[in-house]
């Protein structure tokens, strides 16, 4: 019977702060394709090059290198160890293993308060502010004022986006080993109620600024 073995050699770091060019990087179709299916567990060019072939996006297992190359340099992901199978005859045969270089990306700009007029912050804030108002005019039979609303949001956004760059920085990697099996969407969801949870808790005040911006709705 073949058995299989990951020998990895490479410790994730816990989180890393992604620069504008990272960020650039990523939102390429087949770099993204990649770095998201790196997201849970180390992979062979042979199971990358798999995605690939089941899309629209075919590729060579020449181009699926350049990509990993490419990455690599730019440490995005990194090369993790080996896929060691051991056949019926006892033949070893070894691939290689790639992982993203980090549990967590976080845009710096984002996180920062003096950017959060920088374009691309703007309109992420724009977008999180868009829904909740919508939802909340839906819950609360009011209309909202958006921009004060916008202005007065985005600070308590800024300001929980900031403590969860100030928890990965701290965070032991082996505090993360106890949640890589968790969805990376329903982790998205837990994240969001443990830090509007800290504001609350780490700002007393949060309550009436809160309670001050619903009671300007219309």
């Amino acid at each position: 019977m073949e058995s299989t073995k990951d020998v990895l050699t490479y410790k994730q770091k816990a989180v890393q702060i992604l620069s504008k060019d990272e960020l650039n990087i990523l939102l390429d179709e087949h770099y993204s394709k990649i770095f998201t299916f790196l997201r849970n567990s180390p992979k062979t060019v042979e199971e990358i090059l798999e995605i690939f072939s089941n899309s629209t996006i075919s590729k060579s297992k020449k181009t699926i290198y350049r990509y990993l190359n490419f990455l690599t340099k730019k440490n995005l992901i990194h090369l993790a160890g080996k896929r060691v199978i051991v056949q019926p005859d006892q033949k070893l045969s070894s691939y290689n293993l790639y992982i993203r270089s980090s549990k967590f990306y976080l845009n710096q700009k984002f996180i920062s308060e003096e950017n959060r007029m920088d374009s691309d912050v703007h309109g992420i804030l724009q977008q999180y502010c868009t829904g909740m108002s919508c939802f909340l005019e839906i819950l609360l039979g009011k209309d909202i004022d958006f921009p004060p609303f916008f202005k007065k949001m985005s600070d308590l956004i800024i300001k929980k986006e900031s403590a969860l760059l100030e928890m990965l920085r701290v965070i032991p990697i082996q505090k993360l080993e106890r949640i890589k099996d968790i969805d990376y969407l329903e982790l998205n969801r837990i994240l969001e109620s443990v830090l509007w949870m800290n504001l609350i808790y780490t700002n007393p005040s949060i309550h009436e600024n809160i309670k001050s911006i619903l009671d300007e709705l219309e």
